[in-house]
């Protein structure tokens, strides 16, 4: 769910990726993060690029960029690597293409299947 109040917009730049029942509520989510299944990022939360919201995370402070973040509240795990950061972005990418498949524009997938 992406909420925003009046003045409080929910911003999602490229490449985030939010699990389902996730909420993201009047929060900014900076290029190729990921919220996890159920997570809850409060208002006037940043979570910085490349960084993952563990599932059932609840997040009412800032996340550094390239952080792993979990619990209730959320705490920092540790860092994400930058091989991370970067299949963050592909994963994304991939659900693209499954969208696309999904609105008849498509027929590439974006996921392979083991041989």
């Amino acid at each position: 769910i992406l909420h925003g109040d009046p003045g409080k917009p929910t911003i999602l730049e490229d490449h985030v990726t939010i699990g389902h029942r996730a909420v993201v509520h009047s929060a900014h989510i900076e290029r190729g993060s990921l919220i996890g299944i159920g997570a809850v990022v409060l208002d006037g939360v940043r979570v910085g690029a490349g960084s993952i919201v563990g599932a059932g995370a609840v997040v009412s402070k800032d996340v550094p960029p390239l952080s792993l973040v979990v619990g209730v509240p959320a705490s920092r795990l540790r860092d994400i690597s930058q091989a991370e950061a970067a299949e963050l972005i592909e994963h994304a990418r991939r659900y693209e293409k499954l969208a696309l498949v999904h609105a008849g524009r498509g027929t590439d997938l974006g996921f392979t299947t083991p041989d």
